[in-house]
């Protein structure tokens, strides 16, 4: 009986430090947001207002309200966006935002 070769190969990867936002997208499951970011939604009502409820800049019906965390890795950034609704942020870890707000008149 012919023997056949088996050839093992290991790749010894570098062990990476995981830094302390590497650890709340891990634990938390976060997920990468559209705009830049992670995400992960913690709260979204049951009841939802319907469109036609709505002003003109919503597409569809929309729940009360929702709450998710939001983290910015070192480096990176969330894309410029118009907001429709308000947003209640809160500061939990990490170094400080720069938020930049343009107003209706283009003003920085």
């Amino acid at each position: 009986m012919k023997k056949k070769a088996i050839f093992v190969f290991l790749v010894l990867a570098k062990k990476v430090k995981m830094t302390k936002a590497d650890k709340y997208i891990k634990v938390l499951d976060m997920a990468e947001h559209p705009e830049g970011g992670w995400y992960k939604e913690i709260y979204k009502s049951a009841e939802t207002i319907e469109s036609e409820s709505l002003p003109i800049r919503y597409s569809g019906k929309r729940h009360f309200s929702s709450s998710i965390y939001f983290l910015l890795k070192a480096g990176e950034k969330s894309k410029f966006h118009k907001l429709k609704s308000d947003e209640i942020w809160y500061f939990h870890d990490g170094s400080p935002l720069i938020l930049l707000y343009i107003d209706l008149e283009g003003n920085l």
